[in-house]
C-alpha cells in the first residue's frame, strides 16, 4: 500500500466520522427539543437544543468511528475486486 493510499483512506474514515457525528448532533438538535416541549420538560428551547446536539453527537461519534473504518475496508474491497481480473468460475467447489 503506498503512502497516497494510506492517506486517502485515512481522509476518508475521518471525513465518514465527521459526517455521521455531525448528522447525530443535528438530529439531536431537533428531536430533543420535540420531545422535551411535549414532556414539559423545565428546559429552555435553546437548552433542549444544546443538550441534544452534545448528547446524541457524542452517542453518533462512538459508532461513527467504528462504521467509517467498515465503509473503508468494504470500499478497499470493492476497488481490489474491481482491479483483479474476473477468475475461473469452474476451478471453484460447488458441495
Amino acid at each position: 500500500m503506498t503512502l497516497r493510499t494510506s492517506l486517502f483512506y485515512v481522509g476518508y474514515v475521518l471525513l465518514w466520522t465527521v459526517i455521521i457525528t455531525a448528522g447525530g448532533a443535528v438530529v439531536g438538535a431537533v428531536v430533543f427539543p420535540i420531545v422535551g416541549l411535549l414532556a414539559k420538560v423545565e428546559m429552555t428551547v435553546a437548552a433542549m437544543v444544546w443538550s441534544g446536539a452534545r448528547q446524541l453527537g457524542f452517542l453518533t461519534f462512538i459508532w461513527s468511528v467504528g462504521i467509517a473504518i467498515v465503509m473503508a475496508f468494504q470500499h478497499a474491497h470493492r476497488r481490489r475486486a474491481q482491479a483483479a481480473p474476473p477468475s475461473d468460475s469452474s476451478s471453484t467447489n460447488a458441495g
